[in-house]
């Protein structure tokens, strides 16, 4: 009898253990793009989350579970930022010049904010936009400012600028730097030619540009192996881009329906995460596509892909990129999205056989222990209708 027992818990901890959970972290502001095709940012310094929108930075304590702080640069629209012990350059509009870039910088905790936007960023008779800000980690004086009209360079962390006339900023994506050699920098995004629209890459220092044959006109992440710089992956449209020779050929995973906005990657298990959202009708939204969060990951470097999380609601159309950022912290992965910003625990991939499905919990709300419940508890973990649910 006891041998049973034993079983059946055991078996019960392996249905708990193949399912992953999805919680809002409750950020009080809204997440939108400030008017240009930017994309709002998270950063991760140890236990302090920090998040970019158009009200400024805000900042929380994931060891202690904090509530929200806001940070610096409050009442300034922000695209995405960076900060090297404790000074932040953040790439904003100037809302009293048609949504014209500026570069703001801001010393610790606090608003005193400067603006350090070099001169050469003003274009007379058009806009300059800001899009993204990409650091340099074997020099984080050194950071790359990108816009509307190409990118500008400082070394010494925003006192002096340079414009890179050929380095040209696309639309809709973002710029990513090789860990391995931090020369190279790839922009990333949707490029109009002569012939309508095209995906196109451009390396810093060589001026090359990459399509995607078979792809569609916008790439909403590139991801440059940390250890192998000649593997990358790209997201585009209803597809995963696979590239073992550095950029130059590529393979497509087609993504029915799936939107995926960002890749992260576990380097001490080498387990590489794609994530983003799947589109399917709700007749809530006649005439729209609504999302619902998904994740997929890959242990043999992207060749293939398992479905490790999809969320079981529907979300309100909104963008046609739902998921701007995310970031591992320990067994989780930390979402920014149009919806705000979601904790999903990472459960160890487990293969459930039929037989111990059955086992499980299907009906009724249970603790972990498999016991019946009246209710669902205030807060804590409980099982209801065979699915792990968590209450913060």
């Amino acid at each position: 009898m006891k041998r049973n027992i034993f079983i059946s818990l055991m078996i019960l901890g392996i249905c708990l253990n193949g399912y992953s959970q999805m919680v809002s972290m409750n950020f009080p502001k809204d997440i939108i793009s400030s008017g240009d095709p930017g994309k709002p940012t998270l950063k991760l310094e140890g236990d302090s989350l920090f998040v970019c929108c158009t009200d400024g930075i805000y900042c929380k304590d994931l060891a202690t579970d904090s509530g929200w702080e806001p940070y610096a640069f409050q009442g300034y629209p922000l695209e995405a930022f960076v900060r090297h012990e404790g000074v932040m350059i953040a790439a904003a509009f100037n809302q009293e010049s048609e949504n014209e870039a500026i570069v703001l910088r801001c010393a610790d905790k606090g608003n005193t904010v400067e603006n350090i936007t070099p001169e050469s960023m003003h274009v007379e008779g058009g806009v300059n936009s800001a899009y993204y800000v990409v650091n340099n980690l074997d020099n984080p004086m050194s950071l790359v400012f990108a816009t509307t009209w190409g990118a500008y360079t400082t070394n010494d962390f925003g006192n002096n600028w340079e414009k890179k006339e050929k380095m040209e900023v696309l639309r809709f994506g973002g710029m990513v730097r090789n860990p391995s050699d931090t020369t190279e920098i790839v922009s990333f995004g949707e490029f109009y030619n002569q012939a309508g629209c095209a995906i196109k890459y451009s390396h810093f220092i060589e001026d090359s540009f990459y399509y995607v044959p078979g792809g569609d006109n916008q790439v909403f992440d590139y991801f440059i192996h940390p250890i192998n710089p000649r593997l990358r992956l790209l997201t585009a449209s209803f597809t995963l881009g696979r590239s073992t020779d550095g950029g130059y050929t590529w393979t497509h995973t087609p993504m029915e329906d799936c939107l995926i906005g960002k890749f992260l990657i576990d380097q001490e298990k080498g387990t590489i995460y794609a994530i983003g959202v799947k589109w399917q009708y709700d007749p809530d939204y006649p005439g729209m596509t609504a999302g619902k969060y998904i994740i997929y990951l890959s242990n043999d470097e992207g060749e293939n892909w398992t479905l490790m999380y999809e969320d079981d609601k529907l979300m309100e159309p909104k963008s046609v990129r739902d998921v701007y950022d995310a970031v591992l912290y320990s067994n989780r992965i930390l979402i920014l999205s149009n919806y705000g910003v979601f904790d999903v625990t990472i459960s160890d991939p487990t293969n459930i056989t039929e037989t111990a499905t059955e086992h499980c919990p299907t009906t009724g709300i249970h603790d972990l222990q498999g016991r019946r419940l009246h209710n669902a508890p205030a807060k804590g973990v409980y099982i209801q209708n065979g699915k792990k649910r968590v209450v913060r």
